[in-house]
Protein backbone atom coordinates (compact mmCIF):
# COMPACT_ATOMS: atom_id res chain seq x y z
CA UNK A 1 0.00 0.00 0.00
CA UNK A 2 1.13 3.36 -0.52
CA UNK A 3 2.18 6.21 1.82
CA UNK A 4 -0.52 8.02 0.68
CA UNK A 5 -3.19 5.54 0.90
CA UNK A 6 -2.12 4.61 4.52
CA UNK A 7 -1.84 8.22 5.22
CA UNK A 8 -5.68 8.35 3.97
CA UNK A 9 -6.45 5.69 6.64
CA UNK A 10 -4.90 6.28 9.27
CA UNK A 11 -5.66 10.26 9.29
CA UNK A 12 -8.99 9.98 10.20
CA UNK A 13 -8.91 7.31 12.65
CA UNK A 14 -6.33 9.71 14.42
CA UNK A 15 -8.15 13.11 14.40
CA UNK A 16 -11.07 11.25 15.65
CA UNK A 17 -9.49 8.16 18.13
CA UNK A 18 -6.57 10.13 19.61
CA UNK A 19 -9.13 12.30 21.72
CA UNK A 20 -11.48 9.68 22.43
CA UNK A 21 -8.90 7.85 24.28
CA UNK A 22 -7.70 11.06 26.10
CA UNK A 23 -11.14 11.74 27.32
CA UNK A 24 -11.49 8.32 28.55
CA UNK A 25 -8.51 8.72 30.42
CA UNK A 26 -10.43 11.74 32.24
CA UNK A 27 -13.87 10.14 33.15
CA UNK A 28 -12.09 8.48 37.00
CA UNK A 29 -11.53 12.60 37.62
CA UNK A 30 -14.38 13.87 36.30
CA UNK A 31 -16.87 10.95 37.55
CA UNK A 32 -15.44 11.16 41.08
CA UNK A 33 -14.56 14.85 41.16
CA UNK A 34 -10.88 14.06 42.11
CA UNK A 35 -8.06 13.84 39.82
CA UNK A 36 -6.57 10.72 39.04
CA UNK A 37 -3.32 11.57 37.87
CA UNK A 38 -2.51 7.91 36.28
CA UNK A 39 -5.08 7.82 34.41
CA UNK A 40 -4.47 10.73 32.87
CA UNK A 41 -0.76 9.85 31.93
CA UNK A 42 -2.06 6.20 30.45
CA UNK A 43 -4.21 8.57 28.04
CA UNK A 44 -1.71 10.69 27.24
CA UNK A 45 0.88 7.80 26.97
CA UNK A 46 -1.06 6.27 24.13
CA UNK A 47 -1.81 9.04 22.66
CA UNK A 48 2.03 10.30 22.56
CA UNK A 49 2.96 6.25 21.52
CA UNK A 50 0.39 6.13 18.28
CA UNK A 51 1.79 9.85 17.51
CA UNK A 52 5.62 8.14 17.54
CA UNK A 53 4.39 5.28 15.68
CA UNK A 54 1.95 7.32 12.60
CA UNK A 55 5.35 9.51 12.40
CA UNK A 56 8.00 6.78 11.92
CA UNK A 57 5.25 4.79 9.36
CA UNK A 58 4.18 7.67 7.24
CA UNK A 59 7.42 10.09 7.30
CA UNK A 60 10.40 7.70 8.09
CA UNK A 61 12.89 7.72 11.19
CA UNK A 62 14.56 10.30 9.75
CA UNK A 63 12.56 13.45 10.28
CA UNK A 64 13.18 16.45 12.53
CA UNK A 65 9.38 16.33 13.38
CA UNK A 66 10.12 12.94 14.72
CA UNK A 67 13.46 14.27 16.19
CA UNK A 68 11.48 17.14 18.12
CA UNK A 69 8.84 14.93 19.63
CA UNK A 70 11.00 12.37 20.88
CA UNK A 71 12.91 15.04 22.86
CA UNK A 72 9.98 16.63 24.08
CA UNK A 73 9.65 13.22 26.06
CA UNK A 74 12.97 13.36 26.99
CA UNK A 75 13.07 16.61 28.68
CA UNK A 76 9.92 16.99 29.27
CA UNK A 77 6.81 14.02 28.88
CA UNK A 78 9.13 11.35 30.32
CA UNK A 79 8.72 12.50 33.59
CA UNK A 80 5.13 11.96 33.54
CA UNK A 81 6.03 8.17 32.50
CA UNK A 82 8.38 7.95 35.41
CA UNK A 83 5.57 8.88 38.06
CA UNK A 84 3.34 6.24 36.51
CA UNK A 85 6.05 3.19 35.76
CA UNK A 86 8.88 3.87 38.32
CA UNK A 87 9.21 5.47 41.92
CA UNK A 88 8.50 8.77 40.74
CA UNK A 89 6.43 11.92 41.29
CA UNK A 90 6.90 14.70 38.50
CA UNK A 91 4.39 16.94 41.10
CA UNK A 92 7.94 17.00 43.41
CA UNK A 93 11.75 18.41 42.67
CA UNK A 94 14.66 19.12 45.01
CA UNK A 95 16.40 21.43 42.10
CA UNK A 96 17.29 23.73 43.51
CA UNK A 97 15.12 23.25 46.67
CA UNK A 98 12.63 20.97 47.68
CA UNK A 99 9.58 21.71 46.59
CA UNK A 100 5.86 20.41 45.84
CA UNK A 101 2.97 21.28 43.00
CA UNK A 102 -0.54 21.04 43.55
CA UNK A 103 -2.34 17.93 41.67
CA UNK A 104 -4.35 20.93 39.68
CA UNK A 105 -0.97 21.97 38.14
CA UNK A 106 0.36 18.39 36.77
CA UNK A 107 -3.14 17.86 35.32
CA UNK A 108 -3.56 21.22 33.59
CA UNK A 109 0.32 20.53 32.01
CA UNK A 110 -0.63 16.72 31.02
CA UNK A 111 -3.54 18.18 29.06
CA UNK A 112 -1.37 21.18 27.64
CA UNK A 113 1.38 18.34 26.80
CA UNK A 114 -1.38 16.60 25.06
CA UNK A 115 -3.00 19.48 22.92
CA UNK A 116 0.65 19.98 21.99
CA UNK A 117 1.27 16.68 21.11
CA UNK A 118 -2.33 16.43 19.06
CA UNK A 119 -2.68 19.81 17.19
CA UNK A 120 0.99 19.49 15.87
CA UNK A 121 0.94 16.22 14.96
CA UNK A 122 -2.57 16.97 12.88
CA UNK A 123 -0.97 20.37 11.27
CA UNK A 124 2.44 18.66 10.66
CA UNK A 125 0.86 15.52 8.49
CA UNK A 126 -1.97 18.38 7.13
CA UNK A 127 0.89 20.51 5.43
CA UNK A 128 2.96 17.42 4.43
CA UNK A 129 -0.10 16.19 2.24
CA UNK A 130 1.99 17.20 -0.74
CA UNK A 131 4.99 15.73 0.15
CA UNK A 132 3.49 12.65 1.21
CA UNK A 133 1.37 12.13 -2.27
CA UNK A 134 4.34 13.51 -4.19
CA UNK A 135 7.58 12.66 -2.70
CA UNK A 136 9.77 12.79 -6.17
CA UNK A 137 8.35 16.15 -6.32
CA UNK A 138 10.63 17.53 -3.53
CA UNK A 139 13.65 15.89 -4.50
CA UNK A 140 16.35 18.30 -4.65
CA UNK A 141 18.47 17.03 -7.77
CA UNK A 142 20.41 19.75 -9.87
CA UNK A 143 20.66 22.20 -6.29
CA UNK A 144 24.26 21.49 -5.92
CA UNK A 145 26.31 24.48 -6.11
CA UNK A 146 29.97 24.42 -6.51
CA UNK A 147 30.95 28.03 -5.12
CA UNK A 148 28.71 28.11 -2.30
CA UNK A 149 30.31 24.29 -1.28
CA UNK A 150 33.80 26.32 -1.63
CA UNK A 151 32.98 29.29 0.00
CA UNK A 152 31.79 27.08 3.04
CA UNK A 153 34.73 24.70 3.52
CA UNK A 154 36.79 27.85 3.31
CA UNK A 155 35.44 29.87 5.88
CA UNK A 156 34.98 26.71 7.84
CA UNK A 157 39.26 25.64 7.47
CA UNK A 158 39.62 29.26 7.75
CA UNK A 159 38.11 30.14 11.31
CA UNK A 160 39.11 26.12 13.05
CA UNK A 161 41.91 26.95 15.00
CA UNK A 162 40.47 30.40 16.14
CA UNK A 163 36.94 28.73 16.76
CA UNK A 164 39.20 25.59 18.91
CA UNK A 165 41.40 28.35 20.34
CA UNK A 166 38.15 30.15 22.04
CA UNK A 167 36.21 26.86 23.21
CA UNK A 168 40.03 26.02 24.89
CA UNK A 169 40.19 29.04 26.84
CA UNK A 170 36.35 28.94 27.74
CA UNK A 171 36.57 25.09 29.08
CA UNK A 172 39.70 25.97 30.80
CA UNK A 173 37.93 28.36 32.70
CA UNK A 174 34.55 26.72 33.03
CA UNK A 175 36.82 23.86 34.48
CA UNK A 176 38.09 26.10 37.43
CA UNK A 177 35.26 28.09 38.03
CA UNK A 178 32.34 25.23 37.20
CA UNK A 179 29.62 24.84 34.92
CA UNK A 180 27.55 27.82 36.33
CA UNK A 181 30.14 30.73 34.97
CA UNK A 182 28.70 30.06 31.71
CA UNK A 183 25.24 31.69 32.96
CA UNK A 184 26.92 33.67 35.28
CA UNK A 185 28.26 36.04 32.25
CA UNK A 186 31.71 34.87 32.60
CA UNK A 187 32.73 33.83 29.21
CA UNK A 188 31.76 37.74 28.05
CA UNK A 189 34.15 38.95 30.45
CA UNK A 190 37.71 36.64 29.63
CA UNK A 191 40.65 37.59 27.28
CA UNK A 192 40.78 36.13 24.36
CA UNK A 193 42.92 37.07 21.48
CA UNK A 194 41.35 39.47 18.91
CA UNK A 195 42.18 37.02 16.17
CA UNK A 196 39.58 34.64 17.93
CA UNK A 197 36.76 37.19 17.69
CA UNK A 198 33.73 36.38 16.25
CA UNK A 199 35.04 33.16 15.32
CA UNK A 200 32.59 30.28 16.07
CA UNK A 201 29.43 33.13 14.39
CA UNK A 202 32.12 32.64 11.15
CA UNK A 203 32.57 28.85 11.74
CA UNK A 204 29.12 27.94 11.76
CA UNK A 205 27.69 30.18 9.16
CA UNK A 206 30.80 28.57 6.98
CA UNK A 207 28.53 25.18 7.84
CA UNK A 208 25.42 26.54 7.39
CA UNK A 209 26.27 27.76 3.14
CA UNK A 210 28.64 24.14 2.86
CA UNK A 211 25.07 22.74 3.58
CA UNK A 212 23.10 25.41 1.35
CA UNK A 213 25.74 24.29 -1.74
CA UNK A 214 23.87 20.66 -1.14
CA UNK A 215 27.13 18.85 -1.87
CA UNK A 216 27.26 15.92 -4.28
CA UNK A 217 29.86 13.90 -2.57
CA UNK A 218 28.97 11.90 0.50
CA UNK A 219 32.49 11.55 1.57
CA UNK A 220 32.70 15.68 1.63
CA UNK A 221 29.82 16.03 3.24
CA UNK A 222 30.73 13.92 6.19
CA UNK A 223 34.21 15.19 6.86
CA UNK A 224 33.12 18.35 6.95
CA UNK A 225 29.95 17.85 9.02
CA UNK A 226 32.49 15.83 11.68
CA UNK A 227 34.71 18.93 11.88
CA UNK A 228 31.71 20.92 12.72
CA UNK A 229 30.88 18.22 15.41
CA UNK A 230 34.29 18.58 16.70
CA UNK A 231 34.15 22.27 17.01
CA UNK A 232 30.93 21.97 18.63
CA UNK A 233 32.09 19.04 20.97
CA UNK A 234 34.81 21.34 22.41
CA UNK A 235 32.10 23.31 23.46
CA UNK A 236 29.67 20.78 25.04
CA UNK A 237 32.85 19.88 27.11
CA UNK A 238 32.38 22.91 28.93
CA UNK A 239 28.56 21.42 29.66
CA UNK A 240 26.67 23.01 27.15
CA UNK A 241 25.40 19.32 25.71
CA UNK A 242 22.21 19.78 24.01
CA UNK A 243 23.74 21.71 20.96
CA UNK A 244 26.68 19.00 20.15
CA UNK A 245 23.23 16.78 20.35
CA UNK A 246 21.23 18.34 18.27
CA UNK A 247 23.84 19.08 15.94
CA UNK A 248 24.63 15.42 15.47
CA UNK A 249 21.21 13.93 15.12
CA UNK A 250 19.96 17.02 13.01
CA UNK A 251 23.20 15.98 10.51
CA UNK A 252 22.04 12.65 10.34
CA UNK A 253 18.68 14.12 9.02
CA UNK A 254 20.93 15.95 6.94
CA UNK A 255 22.33 13.51 5.11
CA UNK A 256 19.08 11.79 4.39
CA UNK A 257 17.58 15.14 2.96
CA UNK A 258 20.51 15.86 0.91
CA UNK A 259 21.40 12.59 -0.98
CA UNK A 260 18.11 11.23 -0.39
CA UNK A 261 19.55 8.19 1.49
CA UNK A 262 17.87 5.32 3.80
CA UNK A 263 18.14 5.75 7.36
CA UNK A 264 17.46 2.48 9.12
CA UNK A 265 15.67 2.50 12.15
CA UNK A 266 18.23 0.40 13.86
CA UNK A 267 21.13 3.33 12.93
CA UNK A 268 19.08 6.07 14.62
CA UNK A 269 18.53 3.81 17.96
CA UNK A 270 22.30 3.68 17.94
CA UNK A 271 23.23 7.19 17.45
CA UNK A 272 20.49 7.95 20.25
CA UNK A 273 21.83 5.61 22.40
CA UNK A 274 25.94 6.71 21.98
CA UNK A 275 23.91 10.44 22.25
CA UNK A 276 22.52 9.07 25.73
CA UNK A 277 26.40 7.70 26.71
CA UNK A 278 28.03 11.19 25.71
CA UNK A 279 25.59 13.49 27.67
CA UNK A 280 26.17 11.04 30.41
CA UNK A 281 29.72 11.16 30.62
CA UNK A 282 29.42 15.15 30.22
CA UNK A 283 27.10 15.71 32.82
CA UNK A 284 29.28 13.26 35.11
CA UNK A 285 32.35 15.32 33.76
CA UNK A 286 30.71 19.10 35.18
CA UNK A 287 30.25 17.87 38.26
CA UNK A 288 34.31 17.94 38.54
CA UNK A 289 34.46 21.98 37.71
CA UNK A 290 34.87 24.15 39.90
CA UNK A 291 33.87 23.18 43.55
CA UNK A 292 33.15 19.94 42.83
CA UNK A 293 35.22 17.17 43.63
CA UNK A 294 36.71 14.01 41.42
CA UNK A 295 35.39 12.17 44.32
CA UNK A 296 31.68 13.82 43.71
CA UNK A 297 32.51 12.14 39.96
CA UNK A 298 32.76 8.77 40.72
CA UNK A 299 30.31 8.34 43.41
CA UNK A 300 27.79 9.70 40.82
CA UNK A 301 29.28 7.16 38.51
CA UNK A 302 29.66 4.79 40.16
CA UNK A 303 25.89 4.08 41.06
CA UNK A 304 24.14 1.20 39.19
CA UNK A 305 20.97 3.80 38.17
CA UNK A 306 22.78 6.37 37.01
CA UNK A 307 21.11 5.88 33.67
CA UNK A 308 17.57 6.27 35.29
CA UNK A 309 18.76 9.09 37.35
CA UNK A 310 20.39 11.34 34.37
CA UNK A 311 17.35 10.35 32.47
CA UNK A 312 15.03 11.52 35.34
CA UNK A 313 16.95 14.59 35.76
CA UNK A 314 16.81 15.89 32.18
CA UNK A 315 12.60 16.38 32.68
CA UNK A 316 13.53 19.04 35.01
CA UNK A 317 12.32 21.18 32.13
CA UNK A 318 8.78 20.53 33.39
CA UNK A 319 9.67 23.00 35.59
CA UNK A 320 9.04 25.98 33.53
CA UNK A 321 5.97 25.20 32.56
CA UNK A 322 4.70 24.53 36.15
CA UNK A 323 6.09 27.42 37.12
CA UNK A 324 4.43 29.73 34.63
CA UNK A 325 1.17 27.97 35.32
CA UNK A 326 1.02 28.04 39.27
CA UNK A 327 2.92 31.00 40.32
CA UNK A 328 3.58 34.87 39.27
CA UNK A 329 6.74 34.71 37.86
CA UNK A 330 9.24 38.03 39.21
CA UNK A 331 10.43 40.41 36.88
CA UNK A 332 8.19 39.13 33.94
CA UNK A 333 7.75 41.92 31.57
CA UNK A 334 6.87 40.85 27.81
CA UNK A 335 5.89 37.75 26.66
CA UNK A 336 8.88 35.40 26.94
CA UNK A 337 8.99 34.27 23.53
CA UNK A 338 10.51 37.04 22.17
CA UNK A 339 13.02 37.20 24.53
CA UNK A 340 15.94 36.05 21.92
CA UNK A 341 14.82 38.74 19.63
CA UNK A 342 14.90 41.56 21.98
CA UNK A 343 17.10 40.94 24.25
CA UNK A 344 20.19 41.14 21.71
CA UNK A 345 18.33 44.47 20.29
CA UNK A 346 18.31 45.92 23.44
CA UNK A 347 22.05 44.92 24.18
CA UNK A 348 23.20 46.46 20.63
CA UNK A 349 21.64 49.71 21.95
CA UNK A 350 23.36 49.73 25.02
CA UNK A 351 20.36 49.31 27.04
CA UNK A 352 21.95 46.28 28.84
CA UNK A 353 25.55 46.50 30.63
CA UNK A 354 27.36 43.43 32.29
CA UNK A 355 25.68 39.81 32.81
CA UNK A 356 22.03 38.90 32.68
CA UNK A 357 22.20 37.73 36.32
CA UNK A 358 22.25 41.49 38.08
CA UNK A 359 18.60 42.64 39.28
CA UNK A 360 18.73 45.15 37.15
CA UNK A 361 18.96 43.13 33.85
CA UNK A 362 16.60 40.98 34.04
CA UNK A 363 12.92 42.81 33.27
CA UNK A 364 15.25 43.68 30.56
CA UNK A 365 16.20 40.50 29.41
CA UNK A 366 13.28 38.79 30.21
CA UNK A 367 14.91 35.17 30.10
CA UNK A 368 12.40 32.44 30.74
CA UNK A 369 15.05 30.40 31.96
CA UNK A 370 16.55 32.57 35.06
CA UNK A 371 13.49 34.75 35.93
CA UNK A 372 11.50 31.02 36.22
CA UNK A 373 14.92 29.84 39.08
CA UNK A 374 14.80 33.42 40.28
CA UNK A 375 11.03 32.98 41.37
CA UNK A 376 11.84 29.70 43.19
CA UNK A 377 15.34 30.80 44.47
CA UNK A 378 17.09 33.94 44.42
CA UNK A 379 20.02 33.02 45.88
CA UNK A 380 20.58 30.02 43.28
CA UNK A 381 19.21 32.50 40.29
CA UNK A 382 21.97 35.29 40.92
CA UNK A 383 24.69 32.07 40.67
CA UNK A 384 23.58 31.69 37.29
CA UNK A 385 21.54 28.39 37.47
CA UNK A 386 18.02 28.32 35.46
CA UNK A 387 15.90 25.28 34.09
CA UNK A 388 16.19 25.90 30.81
CA UNK A 389 13.88 27.09 28.28
CA UNK A 390 10.67 25.36 26.91
CA UNK A 391 8.95 26.43 24.00
CA UNK A 392 5.45 24.56 25.81
CA UNK A 393 6.08 27.36 28.08
CA UNK A 394 6.68 30.00 25.86
CA UNK A 395 3.79 28.68 24.05
CA UNK A 396 1.49 28.78 27.32
CA UNK A 397 2.13 32.23 28.34
CA UNK A 398 2.25 33.57 24.95
CA UNK A 399 -1.95 33.02 24.86
CA UNK A 400 -2.76 30.23 27.31
CA UNK A 401 -4.59 27.26 25.61
CA UNK A 402 -5.10 29.29 22.43
CA UNK A 403 -1.45 30.07 22.25
CA UNK A 404 -0.74 26.51 22.47
CA UNK A 405 -2.70 25.48 19.48
CA UNK A 406 -2.06 28.34 17.58
CA UNK A 407 1.59 28.33 18.33
CA UNK A 408 1.72 24.13 17.34
CA UNK A 409 -0.09 25.12 14.10
CA UNK A 410 2.66 27.89 13.41
CA UNK A 411 5.42 25.41 14.19
CA UNK A 412 4.22 22.41 12.08
CA UNK A 413 3.90 24.71 9.16
CA UNK A 414 7.57 25.84 9.52
CA UNK A 415 8.84 22.88 10.12
CA UNK A 416 7.25 21.42 6.55
CA UNK A 417 8.11 24.18 5.09
CA UNK A 418 11.99 24.28 5.85
CA UNK A 419 12.70 20.39 6.15
CA UNK A 420 10.88 19.95 2.49
CA UNK A 421 12.85 23.39 1.25
CA UNK A 422 9.63 24.21 -0.78
CA UNK A 423 11.15 27.36 -1.68
CA UNK A 424 13.06 27.77 -5.28
CA UNK A 425 16.36 27.66 -5.50
CA UNK A 426 16.45 31.35 -7.28
CA UNK A 427 16.35 31.76 -3.02
CA UNK A 428 19.17 29.71 -2.43
CA UNK A 429 20.63 33.03 0.31
CA UNK A 430 17.84 31.85 2.67
CA UNK A 431 18.67 28.56 2.90
CA UNK A 432 21.41 29.07 5.82
CA UNK A 433 18.91 30.13 7.89
CA UNK A 434 16.68 27.41 7.54
CA UNK A 435 19.54 25.14 7.94
CA UNK A 436 20.16 26.74 11.36
CA UNK A 437 16.05 26.67 11.99
CA UNK A 438 16.19 22.72 11.39
CA UNK A 439 19.59 21.98 13.51
CA UNK A 440 17.70 23.75 16.20
CA UNK A 441 14.52 22.76 16.06
CA UNK A 442 15.86 19.01 17.25
CA UNK A 443 16.46 20.17 21.05
CA UNK A 444 13.38 22.91 20.99
CA UNK A 445 11.32 21.24 23.53
CA UNK A 446 14.12 22.37 26.13
CA UNK A 447 15.13 25.37 23.98
CA UNK A 448 13.27 29.07 23.36
CA UNK A 449 11.53 29.36 20.30
CA UNK A 450 13.47 32.04 18.83
CA UNK A 451 16.59 30.36 20.06
CA UNK A 452 17.81 30.19 16.01
CA UNK A 453 17.71 33.38 15.52
CA UNK A 454 21.45 33.95 16.18
CA UNK A 455 21.12 37.85 14.37
CA UNK A 456 25.24 37.56 14.03
CA UNK A 457 24.78 34.19 11.76
CA UNK A 458 22.04 35.21 9.79
CA UNK A 459 23.43 38.64 8.98
CA UNK A 460 26.82 37.12 7.90
CA UNK A 461 25.51 34.08 6.17
CA UNK A 462 23.10 36.37 4.40
CA UNK A 463 26.01 38.90 3.16
CA UNK A 464 28.13 36.42 2.07
CA UNK A 465 25.22 34.70 0.23
CA UNK A 466 24.44 37.99 -1.47
CA UNK A 467 27.58 39.15 -2.11
CA UNK A 468 27.97 35.34 -4.23
CA UNK A 469 25.62 36.47 -7.12
CA UNK A 470 26.69 39.89 -7.08
CA UNK A 471 30.89 38.89 -7.48
CA UNK A 472 29.19 36.31 -10.22
CA UNK A 473 27.55 39.92 -12.14
CA UNK A 474 30.50 41.94 -12.19
CA UNK A 475 32.66 38.80 -13.12
CA UNK A 476 30.22 38.37 -16.24
CA UNK A 477 29.70 41.75 -17.18
CA UNK A 478 33.58 42.26 -17.28
CA UNK A 479 33.86 39.06 -20.00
Amino acid sequence: MSLSKKNKILFPMYVAGIPVIFLISLLPTIHYDEIYLDAIIIGFFIAYVVTVIYTIRIFSVANFYLLFTLLSSFFIYNSFFYSLFRDYNFLITGYPIRMQFEKETGFFLICLSFLFVYVMHIFYVWFSKDNIENPSRYSFEGFYNNIYEKIGIFIMILFTIPVATKAYIQLNHVMNYGYLAIFRGDLQELNYPIWTTGSFIIFSSGYYIFLSSFPKSKIKYVMISLLFLSVATLHALTGQRLFVLSALLAILVFYKMIFNAKIQFKSLLRIIFACLLFSVLMGNMRVGFGNGTQNDMLRIGDSLEIIEHFLYEQTNTRMVPMLIIERDIKHHTYPFIFSPIVAPLLRTVSLINGPIYYDRNFEITNDISFLTMYTVSRDFALMGAGYGGAVLAEFYNLGGVFGVILMSMILAFILTKCEYLRISKRYRFIFPVIFMFLLYSVGLARNRFFSFFDIPVIIFSLLVCLVIPLLKYIKNERK
